[in-house]
């Protein structure tokens, strides 16, 4: 790559950050950090149901939590619940399972079914449908159903990712490729997700519904905005891995390096705290629409009002 380390050179650095004990230490911490954010997040999400109720249920205080919980508390579960699949989190039974069966609740999403399907995405790497396919094996990929390697519309793909694959794709592999055991989880985990509205609408049905759901849409909507702008990328122009990095310093810092999106992909395996040393082997390299200096979300929106722009301009 014109001088550039390449892509045996970063996944072998890559390999040698794992294999050094060395750091050990380092991660335990790391880690403990990252349990204790979703421990701060679930209390925050309690926090603020248990303040709306004895507040009396007033209606100003709705936006204020939907703010808090749609944009922080909830999404940042889906970064967490990333970590926790890869690298666990919680290293005792009793951490363990808080983490998988009730931390991760609040997503509305199975911790089990996420998993499996996380993986999924990582075994067909973001690929485009090859000949004689309608759409790519990933059914995660933004080239869902582009032969050219060219991400498809961000609402097409939305609405595939958040009700066909959350709800049917991700369900189906737990049922093809898991053993009962992991079945029984899954079925657990839904219970208690279902056990947590149940819970809410007796206590306070008007937070479950004013606040809670319309928390839970945005928080979906913005991680999908996140999933889509990591692979936002022509197959063609990307350099080492068609990914997409975020250099927003809050997103990385408190939400375990995720926007090194690109080194994540080239070696899933290897724990965030190393991240940023082999991101910097190649970040000088990558196309220039392989990166956004923003966090994903705005960059999304910023690229949208460009585009509105622009086209006003034309006409």
């Amino acid at each position: 790559m014109n001088g550039y380390p390449t892509v045996s050179d970063a996944k072998r650095y890559a390999r040698e950050l794992q294999r050094d004990k060395q750091f050990e230490p380092d991660i335990e911490r790391f880690d403990a950090r990252s349990q204790m954010k979703v421990y701060g997040l679930n209390f925050l999400t309690v926090l603020s149901f248990v303040a709306f109720v004895l507040a009396k249920q007033p209606l100003w205080l709705v936006l204020p939590l939907i703010c808090l919980n749609g944009a922080l508390t909830l999404p940042y579960l889906r970064v967490f619940i990333h970590s926790e699949a890869h690298w666990g989190l919680a290293k005792g039974r009793i951490g363990r399972l808080y983490m998988r069966y009730i931390a991760y609740s609040f997503y509305h999403i199975p911790f089990e079914a996420y998993r499996v399907g996380h993986f999924a995405h990582h075994q067909y790497d973001n690929d485009a449908p090859g000949d004689g396919e309608s759409l790519s094996r990933d059914r995660q990929s933004t080239y869902l159903y582009s032969r050219e390697g060219i991400p498809v519309r961000f609402g097409i793909w939305a609405l595939y990712y958040l009700f066909v694959y959350q709800f049917v794709n991700q369900v189906s592999m737990v049922v093809r490729r898991s053993r009962k055991q992991e079945l029984w989880e899954m079925a657990a985990q839904t219970v208690v997700i279902m056990a947590l509205d149940l819970a809410m609408i007796l206590i306070s049905w008007k937070f479950f519904v004013l606040i809670f759901i319309p928390s839970l849409a945005v928080a979906w909507i913005g991680s999908a905005i996140v999933l889509y702008m990591m692979h936002n990328v022509k197959l063609t122009d990307a350099r080492y891995h068609h990914s997409v990095n975020s250099c927003s310093r809050f997103f990385n810092s408190f939400g375990d390096n995720v926007g090194m999106h690109i080194v994540h992909s080239l070696a899933p395996s290897l724990h965030p705290y190393h991240q940023a040393r082999v991101n910097k082997l190649v970040e000088a390299n990558l196309h220039p629409s392989q990166t956004v200096g923003r966090h994903y979300v705005i960059a999304f929106f910023a690229d949208l009002l460009f585009k509105k722009k622009s086209s006003a301009l034309s006409a």
